[in-house]
C-alpha cells in the first residue's frame, strides 16, 4: 500500500536532517503525496531564504518522487 505523506510530515523531515532526532525514509518503501501536499511543498521551494535551500528542497521532494 505505502506512507502517505502529509505537509507536517515533510516539515519536520526538513527540520530534522542532520539533527540527533533525524527523520529517516526508508528506501524502498512507497510513499504517497497528495496533490495539495504537492503543491504546499512546491509554494516552500519557491518561498525559500535563497537559491541554495531551494534547490535542497526540491532535491527533496524529487528523492520522495521517485
Amino acid at each position: 500500500m505505502g506512507l502517505i505523506l502529509d505537509t507536517s510530515a515533510l516539515i519536520a523531515l526538513e527540520r530534522s536532517r542532520g539533527g540527533p532526532d533525524a527523520v529517516m525514509l526508508e528506501p524502498g518503501e512507497i510513499y504517497v503525496l497528495p496533490a495539495v501536499v504537492w503543491a504546499e511543498a512546491l509554494v516552500g521551494v519557491r518561498m525559500a531564504a535563497d537559491s541554495s535551500h531551494a534547490a535542497r528542497r526540491l532535491a527533496r521532494l524529487e528523492a520522495i518522487r521517485r
